[in-house]
């Protein structure tokens, strides 16, 4: 199985994810511009955890937070 690691940085610009075939994971905010395309996200920053989490993203698709805790 084919499987594609995507971070958030310029690096991904111009990659063209849609045309990629296999499992795509996703890291911290490119759900903002991807999420119909990533079928994984993982999340490493409190900010964004709490974000993808009050954003409904965990009922989409798994997200996997390195840990949580919670903002004042």
């Amino acid at each position: 199985m084919i499987h594609h690691v995507f971070g958030n940085g310029e690096s991904r610009k111009d990659l063209d994810i849609s045309k990629l075939e296999g499992t795509k994971y996703g890291c911290n905010a490119i759900y903002r511009d991807h999420l119909d395309l990533i079928d994984v996200l993982t999340c490493v920053d409190n900010g964004i955890s709490h974000e993808v989490y009050h954003n409904g993203v965990c009922q989409k698709i798994p997200c996997y937070f390195r840990h949580w805790t919670k903002l004042p």
